[in-house]
């Protein structure tokens, strides 16, 4: 009896550990700020490679205050409205982020793309669709998000105009989302991603389509996809 109550303990405490863990990457006030002088030698093979997709400069690089802090170099997609997001964190060798992010019209959420295993760790908000692919071909990624745009389209969910000024604001805006779901059921969240972190597996991992329980809105109005 001793020993089992002392086993619940330590399992109680080690989800504990790892919801305080998730929560910590999760800043109620994620900050962002200009980094013009960062080096972002390392990434320019991405840029060309977003640039040569069709993407432009969508300002200055800037700097998320994560741990460890994120530079990230953005560009965007007029036509598409996508976001193209390349970034580095960490000492050498740094991690090399690739991310397409599209936001939604008439309720706040989003759509992103992604490479890195990592950026699926935590429980999305509503109306936040994610895809992970564990590729290093941006042009293959890409594709993959416009797919996703076309998919959501047709279940009546459609992109919001993009404002490439608007960059840091949507990013505090959707980490303060994903803050406020995990907080919903903070425990619960933390056993669920933990279970998927020591079985290897990721939720999101492959195409929207093909994604088991994703959530439609019925709120989204019934108007043509723009590409502006």
């Amino acid at each position: 009896m001793r020993y089992t109550l002392l086993a619940g303990s330590l399992l109680c405490f080690f989800i504990s550990l790892h919801a305080w863990s998730l929560l910590s990457e999760l800043p109620s006030n994620l900050e962002i700020v200009p980094a013009p002088d960062a080096d972002v030698g390392i990434l320019k093979e991405e840029m060309h490679k977003l640039e040569a997709l069709g993407f432009a400069p969508a300002g200055i690089p800037l700097e998320l205050k994560l741990s460890p802090p994120r530079v990230v170099v953005p560009y965007y997609h007029r036509e598409w409205a996508v976001f193209g997001l390349v970034a580095s964190a960490g000492a050498w060798p740094p991690r090399i982020f690739r991310q397409f992010l599209t936001l939604l019209d008439a309720v706040p959420g989003s759509l992103s793309t992604f490479s890195d295993s990592r950026e699926d760790l935590f429980p999305p908000a509503a109306c936040e669709y994610r895809q992970l692919f564990l590729t290093t071909k941006t042009e293959e990624l890409f594709r993959h998000h416009s797919e996703a745009i076309v998919w959501l389209h047709e279940q009546g969910i459609y992109r919001k105009m993009l404002d490439p000024d608007a960059l840091a604001d949507e990013l505090q805006a959707i980490y303060a989302r994903r803050r406020a779901a995990f907080l919903s059921a903070p425990l619960r969240h933390a056993i669920q991603m933990l279970l998927y972190r020591l079985a290897g597996e990721f939720p999101h991992r492959g195409s929207l389509m093909k994604q088991s329980g994703v959530p439609v809105s019925s709120e989204v109005p019934n108007e043509e996809l723009q590409r502006v």
